[in-house]
């Protein structure tokens, strides 16, 4: 006969996913101490992240992080160096001592 699924409470979900998102302690390590299956906990976490419910607490690190990635973006799309030669700027231009770019097939 098959084994009754097992009913959590919310509170008892949010804090495997809080011990999880907070303290880094790996989904497999939480799972054990708590006497369940790796992937009952490992859902949670997911649909948590999935919803933002598991920024909750660290909404003003979040903010944080999101805003010092967007810089990061933009310094790393300015320090892109420029094409040195395209259809308005002759190869001439690269090679101004008569040298030619040679082709290859």
């Amino acid at each position: 006969m098959a084994e009754r699924r097992r009913k959590f409470e919310p509170e008892f979900r949010e804090g495997a996913v809080r011990i999880v998102t907070e303290t880094g302690t790996s989904i497999a390590e939480v799972a054990k101490d708590l006497g369940i299956y790796e992937t009952t906990p490992a859902n949670w976490v997911s649909r948590a992240r999935q919803t933002g419910a598991a920024l909750a607490g660290g909404g003003d690190e979040a903010e944080r992080l999101r805003r010092e990635n967007a810089q990061l973006k933009r310094d790393d799309n300015r320090s892109v160096l420029p094409v040195p030669w395209s259809a308005d700027r002759p190869a001439a231009s690269v090679f101004p001592l008569g040298l030619k770019a040679t082709q290859v097939a």
